[in-house]
C-alpha cells in the first residue's frame, strides 16, 4: 500500500488502507488484495470496533464495515468543508475531524 496521509489499520488478519487514492483491503497472510474502492482522494482512516471511519480529502465522512468479503458502506455525510488531510480521531464515543480552519465533532453512535 502506498499511503499518503494516513497509516493502514489491521483488523482480524487484514490490512485496510490507501493505495494512492483507492481504499483497499489486503490479506496480511498472503498479500492478496480482497477489494478496492476509489473516490476518496488522498483520504485517511481509523478503526473503531469493527468499522472503518474514513475521511475523504474533500471532507466526506464514510463508515465502512471492516470485512474482507466486500466494500460495505454503512453511511456517509459531508462533515467538513475544504481539504481535509488529517486522520479522524475517536474518543468517548465521538469522532473528531479538522481541516486548516475548523474542527468538527460527531457522535459515533
Amino acid at each position: 500500500m502506498k499511503n499518503d496521509f494516513s497509516s493502514s489499520v489491521y483488523h482480524d488478519g487484514y490490512f485496510y488502507g490507501f493505495d494512492i487514492a483507492a481504499l483497499v483491503c489486503v490479506s496480511a497472510k498472503t498479500g492478496e488484495k480482497k477489494w478496492t474502492k476509489r473516490g476518496f482522494g488522498k483520504g485517511s482512516l481509523i478503526l473503531v470496533d469493527d468499522k472503518l471511519i474514513v475521511l475523504s480529502d474533500k471532507g466526506t465522512l464514510i463508515q465502512v464495515k471492516a470485512t474482507p468479503d466486500a466494500y460495505t458502506e454503512q453511511g456517509q455525510m459531508q462533515a467538513i468543508e475544504g481539504k481535509s488531510w488529517t486522520a479522524p480521531s475517536y474518543s468517548n464515543g465521538k469522532i473528531y475531524l479538522r481541516n486548516l480552519t475548523e474542527m468538527a465533532c460527531f457522535s459515533a453512535n
